[in-house]
């Protein structure tokens, strides 16, 4: 499906592994990680870990990362006018929906993810299969609020012109259908009688081709849907849209995470160190960009800078974002949930805690 590579699709693997001998990492004596293959998806969420591996953070923290975009998402992005540098691009193709990383020690797991946490909440509470205890929980949250815009065809500028129209979102449960709900809710629609919500229709092409009338749709396709005319409704950073959400975020499998401590440590470290470097070097955040998405036009840089510098200094899991999801998607299912179910912020608590966040902004 074509809006896939903006969600929650954006599933990786973390391969670590110990290894006897070999040439110790400064630092972290006897400890040696075999590389990373990363397979990012175009988004602003993947930025930290880009700028954290084209500076070198990765791999002062003990972790090789081996970037390349697949070409099915080049393929996919391209209908929005997204070119992917082709030296960026694996010799291989594979689904977005593959892992990231490509097998780790204790055999094919998924013990660390980049994924949207609502698909997830929501799920609990929908899938067939019982939750266990130990399986995903978030760790870090990238973002805790809505943030994505509305965009619509020409001649619609108002919220109140939506009223019976159709609206575009990618799939149930994922940030562009939350979002929608949330836009109903606020503006007192029925989301089955007073509009229509049409799945898989985030692409700009959905509103060129009349398919749709608006459409939640993040920044980068925002970008794409003005440079051809057609209207911002509304930004959801913005009041009274704005609501808590827990929007992509960094999830670690509980049971991995108990026995795998010091590689989750290390990993959060690099990403937060991404975040501040980026917070506090716009070039370097720029260079990404160029080199990965070829995001090369400077008022384009600006806008999605501007969106990367939102990234929290203390990416705490979004516990109001997870409270808010439970209550969009409430079920008698979903009351069986607590909040906690869905995250760990113990090793977030301890980096914050030990001054190391603080430290990186000093």
């Amino acid at each position: 499906m074509r809006s896939a590579w903006l969600h929650n699709k954006s599933l990786f693997l973390l391969l670590v592994a110990l290894v006897a001998g070999g040439t110790a990492i400064p630092g972290y004596a006897q400890q040696n990680f075999v590389p990373l293959p990363f397979n990012p998806t175009v988004s602003i969420y993947v930025l930290p870990y880009l700028v954290a591996h084209e500076e070198g953070i990765f791999k002062k923290n003990g972790i090789d990362l081996r970037p390349s975009i697949q070409p099915a998402l080049v393929r996919r992005v391209k209908s929005s006018g997204i070119m992917i540098p082709p030296d960026r691009v694996g010799a291989s193709g594979g689904a977005i929906a593959a892992p990231m990383f490509a097998g780790d020690a204790t055999g094919g797991s998924n013990p660390l993810t980049i994924a949207g946490a609502a698909p997830g909440i929501r799920s609990a509470s929908t899938s067939p299969r019982p939750r266990a205890k130990d399986k995903t929980v978030i760790i870090a949250s990238h973002y805790d609020h809505t943030h994505w815009l509305l965009m619509a065809r020409k001649g619609i500028t108002k919220p109140e012109q939506l009223k019976g129209k159709r609206i575009g979102y990618s799939r149930v449960g994922t940030i562009s259908h939350f979002m929608a709900l949330v836009f109903a809710k606020k503006m007192r629609w029925d989301p089955i009688q007073d509009i229509s919500l049409i799945s898989d229709s985030i692409d700009v092409d959905n509103l060129r081709d009349g398919l749709v009338d608006a459409m939640f749709c993040p920044e980068i396709v925002s970008i794409k849907a003005k440079a051809e005319g057609f209207s911002q409704v509304l930004d959801m950073r913005d009041k009274p849209w704005r609501e808590p959400m827990a929007s992509n975020s960094l999830h670690a499998d509980r049971a991995w995470l108990r026995n795998n401590q010091e590689t989750a440590r290390r990993f959060l470290k690099s990403v937060l160190e991404g975040i501040a470097l980026m917070k506090k070097d716009k070039a370097a955040t720029v260079r990404a960009m160029v080199k990965w998405y070829n995001w090369t036009d400077p008022q384009e840089q600006d806008l999605l800078y501007s969106y990367a510098a939102e990234y929290t200094r203390k990416p705490y899991p979004a516990v109001e974002g997870i409270k808010k999801t439970m209550e969009v998607y409430d079920s008698l299912a979903m009351r069986k949930f607590k909040p906690e179910d869905f995250y760990d912020d113990s090793l977030m608590r301890e980096l914050d805690q030990s001054g190391f966040i603080d430290g990186l902004y000093k």
